[in-house]
């Protein structure tokens, strides 16, 4: 396909951010939302009015208006249908710069990710993709999708990334930046590498904000927008809790329960347990989808902001290591507390899944203990359900107290399951 070369002067130049996700998606976007009325009047616009306008043009401009896993997922978003059209209506009567942003464009497949650029073709279009190494991304990833409802453990994932050599569709960054990138010229595709584990976040804004042409001094990071990690034991929890819901909680209310509520605001509010790390017998498939991932751009030429370096996995250098034992709130865990079994009572009773401020706190109580320092892999609660006291894959015993953690987490939430199921069959309300 030709690239694109006819622009018209009374068009905006467009930045077309999309994602893949969990690549700073969430905290780019924040940042451009906090200074969205000071950026309009130097001229750079965020078309729409609110993100969900991004959100909605994003499902929209795939051709599939669902999202999530389990129940309810295979019902479509009605409101987003027409969404991607309407954005781009709004989008070429700005007179300057444009920015869109959302993380499932990475979604679409080639056949409308090609129709999507060419209703931007006239316009100075940029694609901006944001991209991470794949030992952090496979395994934050894996989270989010049992954030979503999913059940399938990280054996088997592992499995399918392993005998594919690549990520899911939506993470192969050759692949990504084809798909879409495929009619713009070289410079007018940007690579924003997200930085090494524990660097300022200041930097990943700088990079991004430098291509769309934004001053990062004058505009700065906004507070970071919460879509916290969790530890292996809630992951494992949380995928149990998947398991036992059974679809009975469909889409959108589980996103509102279980994703928003009980994954993001209270297990990630108490996690104790240590980080998720990628089993080093994974460490070569990441290795090799990274040589290849830089290979590809720098064959391509896009341009890139920030260093090709940042995609080569963490392992490489220790950090994977030191980043999976590092304890969140930089304290020795407590043993538990006399009061934990009516802890978990109360986080159970429906109160809780409103506005009570004490359920943190209480399930912190709940998982109480830790691995004495020893790395765990997300590959040591790749469970199967119901046996606490089985082995990872990553060949190593989890050890007695973190096995104890988890059983306290399952006692705790076969509790939520039954609350849940209430809210389910009664409709109790939900902050």
């Amino acid at each position: 396909m030709s690239r694109m070369s006819s622009k018209r002067s009374d068009l905006p130049t467009v930045f077309l951010h999309i994602g893949p996700p969990k690549t700073g998606t969430n905290f780019v976007q924040g940042t451009l939302e906090h200074w969205d009325k000071d950026l309009r009047e130097i001229g750079i616009v965020l078309p729409g009015t609110t993100r969900h306008d991004h959100f909605g043009a994003a499902l929209d401009a795939r051709g599939d208006h669902t999202v999530g896993f389990g129940a309810g997922h295979d019902q479509p978003c009605k409101r987003t249908v027409g969404a991607w059209a309407r954005l781009v209506t709004k989008t070429l009567a700005v007179r300057d710069t444009a920015i869109i942003s959302h993380e499932l464009f990475a979604t679409a497949d080639s056949e409308h990710a090609r129709a999507a650029m060419s209703d931007l073709a006239e316009t100075d279009l940029h694609l901006v993709v944001t991209a991470r190494d794949p030992e952090r991304q496979l395994v934050s990833a894996f989270q989010q999708r049992i954030k979503n409802g999913q059940q399938h453990d990280f054996q088997t994932t592992a499995s399918n990334v392993r005998n594919r050599e690549a990520l899911h569709p939506s993470q192969r960054l050759p692949e990504l930046l084809e798909r879409w990138g495929s009619t713009l010229a070289p410079d007018h595709v940007h690579v924003v590498t997200v930085p090494p584990a524990g660097s300022d976040p200041r930097l990943l804004w700088e990079r991004f904000a430098r291509v769309v042409g934004i001053d990062p001094d004058r505009f700065g990071p906004a507070p970071a927008r919460s879509n916290q990690s969790l530890g292996v034991a809630e992951i494992e929890l949380l995928r149990r809790v998947n398991g036992a819901l059974d679809g009975r909680l469909a889409h959108p209310r589980f996103d509102q329960i279980v994703t928003t509520l009980y994954a993001d605001r209270i297990l990630a509010s108490a996690t104790d347990s240590p980080r998720p790390a990628l089993p080093e017998t994974m460490w070569p498939v990441v290795d090799k989808i990274a040589d290849g991932w830089i290979a590809d751009i720098a064959e391509h030429g896009y341009d890139v902001s920030g260093n090709l370096d940042d995609l080569r996995p963490p392992h490489r250098s220790g950090l994977g290591h030191a980043r999976a034992t590092h304890r969140r709130r930089g304290t020795r865990h407590r043993r538990a507390a006399p009061r934990t079994r009516g802890a978990q009572q109360e986080i159970a009773s429906p109160r809780h899944l409103g506005t009570d401020q004490e359920a943190p706190a209480l399930l912190s109580e709940a998982n109480s203990r830790s691995t004495g320092g020893r790395e765990v892999t997300i590959g040591d609660l790749a469970l199967d359900r119901g046996e606490v006291g089985a082995v990872g894959p990553a060949g190593g015993d989890l050890g007695v107290e973190a096995l104890d953690s988890l059983v306290r987490f399952e006692q705790l939430g076969r509790q939520v399951v039954q609350v849940v199921s209430g809210v389910v069959e009664h409709g109790l309300p939900v902050a």
